[in-house]
């Protein structure tokens, strides 16, 4: 390299080495046809990495992102996230070892480890037409699928986004990620 016009630090002997592919891809969607040009769509996504604190680090723990929203009446949540086949599988967690998975139950209140049982009580799914509303609402349950321990789930779930036309606090949590201790995937979206 020309040290004339500044000269770079680099050991030609490390470019062909390949140390560890991150490589992540991601797609954006177009906007759904039915969902207006105006409306606003925000995004429900999971962080984190199977395991305990000191397991993941320098990552965290599952959690929700964002774990509390605000968004006004008549917005939009698209509920979308990954998991992994390839955790380290001596990481603590709840089901098969190296896996993770995520589901949504509505809970009662943002501290509750209490799943609103009764359908006509989830009034998280609110903007569901009634119709699909109970398949949506097992659907976010159980990824799909009838291992408990969400075993059998893929790993990646994407669900069309949901409209919140009631003012309200909505509180929901992770039934496979919370052992009621230390580790507590729980979310919170208030509607104004």
């Amino acid at each position: 390299i020309n040290a004339e016009y500044g000269g770079l630090n680099i050991n030609t002997d490390q470019f062909g080495r390949v140390f560890e592919d991150r490589t992540h891809i991601f797609a954006i969607q177009p906007r759904p046809s039915n969902i207006s040009s105006s409306a606003k769509i925000y995004n429900m996504n999971v962080r984190g990495k199977r395991g305990n604190i000191v397991q993941v680090y320098p990552a965290v723990e599952y959690d929700w992102v964002p774990n509390r929203i605000h968004i006004k009446q008549g917005d939009y949540i698209h509920f979308q996230w990954t998991g992994s086949d390839f955790n380290p599988t001596g990481n603590d967690g709840q089901g098969k070892a190296g896996t993770d998975r995520t589901n949504l139950v509505q809970v009662e209140g943002p501290n509750s480890n209490i799943k609103v049982y009764k359908q006509d009580q989830v009034t998280l799914f609110n903007g569901v037409p009634t119709n699909i509303r109970a398949a949506t609402i097992k659907r976010f349950a159980t990824l799909d699928q009838t291992d408990p321990l969400l075993n059998n789930a893929k790993g990646y779930f994407n669900n069309a986004p949901i409209q919140f036309p009631n003012k309200g606090q909505f509180h929901f949590m992770c039934t496979r990620n919370n052992n009621y201790s230390n580790r507590s995937q729980k979310g919170t979206i208030i509607v104004e």
